[in-house]
């Protein structure tokens, strides 16, 4: 049974990453010389593999959370840590969720520009482009949960890798994206200009879905450690 679930496991993780990847290299091939297009914008092909990538991790967190309440939580001395070590995990499946309804509907842009620019709600705070402060606000907070995810999947190496990795695009991702000026007419840019800030979307947007990416995979394969942990324990 374990060497048929470690098969499964594997394969589902190998299966997961080779089918992304090889969809975004179609997505930039497929309108080349224009790399970019299939990749930059909100309505791009890219948008929508990112924003269903985010339901999974969601669903995979959230049944992973259901696995763990079924085979008994942890429970830490102190209440508040307890708590948190318990809940993390379904909590983080309800917060991608979200964010796979901002990716998919711009929740952020829209509030950046029709709530947070015309009101001046943080449009001069330093090295972050004018009103573009929420996702930095949800990276600190995603860091500051880091402690406990780490304690709840330290349980697969495998789960562990992919975090880091996905941490750490991600924070490339924030830091590219809130720098970055926010530009709402590209005429008025030179051509090289306009090159310049495509190219730093582009790269901007394959952190942000390599990150995401790598999040799938490390939940994918929590929960499926989860699942093993549980039928080892009912087969005793």
């Amino acid at each position: 049974m374990k060497d048929k679930m470690n098969l499964m496991r594997y394969s589902f993780v190998i299966g997961y990453f080779v089918t992304n990847v090889f969809l975004v290299i179609i997505f930039i091939l497929s309108k080349w010389p224009k790399y970019w297009e299939h990749i930059n914008y909100e309505w791009s092909h890219l948008t929508w593999l990112s924003s269903v990538n985010l339901i999974l991790i969601g669903i995979f967190c959230l049944i992973g959370f259901m696995i763990t309440e079924l085979n008994s939580p942890v429970v830490l001395k102190k209440p508040i840590f307890s708590f948190i070590h318990r809940y993390i995990i379904g909590a983080m499946g309800l917060g991608f969720l979200f964010l796979a309804l901002d990716e998919k509907f711009q929740i952020h842009e829209k509030l950046r520009e029709k709530v947070f620019i015309p009101n001046e709600v943080g449009t001069d705070i330093p090295g972050i482009g004018a009103g573009d402060f929420l996702h930095v606000i949800i990276a600190i907070v995603g860091l500051g949960m880091t402690y406990f995810i780490y304690q709840r999947i330290k349980i697969s190496k495998i789960s562990l890798g992919f975090y880091g990795a996905a941490v750490f695009m991600a924070l490339i991702s924030v830091i590219t994206d809130a720098t970055s000026p926010v530009v709402r007419d590209d005429s008025q840019l030179s051509e090289a200009e306009l090159m310049s800030s495509i190219n730093h979307q582009f790269t901007e947007e394959l952190f942000e879905s390599s990150a995401i990416i790598f999040f799938a995979i490390c939940f994918l394969n929590y929960f499926i450690v989860e699942l093993e942990l549980l039928i080892k324990s009912k087969e005793k």
